[in-house]
């Protein structure tokens, strides 16, 4: 979980949820790809709906990152993830400012794992994008 929400919410926190503990996604290239390649197919609404259940201070520091990483977003996840798609390098630096925040985001998202409302919010987009992996 910590790996696909770090690398989507940071990369989108992403693409928050991220890209947010050290490891990023199980396989971050793969995520990346089908993410992406859905993204305008309805998979970027969906997936901010999702970010929208995290706990503010997992937003506020993906907003953090995303302001660092890419100033014009503004700290907008809907921004990052769409130019994250055009740009693998910002949800690497993604990756990188959110570790940065290690034990708070573990924290954080160790909350959100138990949080029946997330976790259901994700594991649609699963069962939906096959082969999106949120939780390993």
């Amino acid at each position: 979980m910590f790996s696909t929400l770090k690398s989507l919410i940071i990369s989108a926190l992403m693409i928050s949820l991220a890209f947010i503990e050290g490891n990023a996604m199980k396989n971050d290239d793969e995520n990346r790809a089908i993410f992406c390649e859905n993204l305008e197919k309805g998979l970027e609404e969906e997936y901010l709906e999702c970010y929208g259940k995290l706990s503010e201070k997992l937003r506020s520091l993906s907003s953090e990152c995303n302001s660092k990483v890419l100033p014009s977003s503004k700290g907008e996840m809907k921004i990052v993830l769409e130019e994250g798609c055009k740009d693998k390098t910002i949800f690497d630096n993604l990756k990188k400012c959110c570790d940065e925040h290690g034990e708070v985001v573990k924290e954080e998202l160790e909350k959100m794992k138990a949080d029946v409302n997330v976790k259901a919010c994700f594991d649609k987009l699963e069962e939906k994008y096959k082969g999106l992996n949120f939780w390993e």
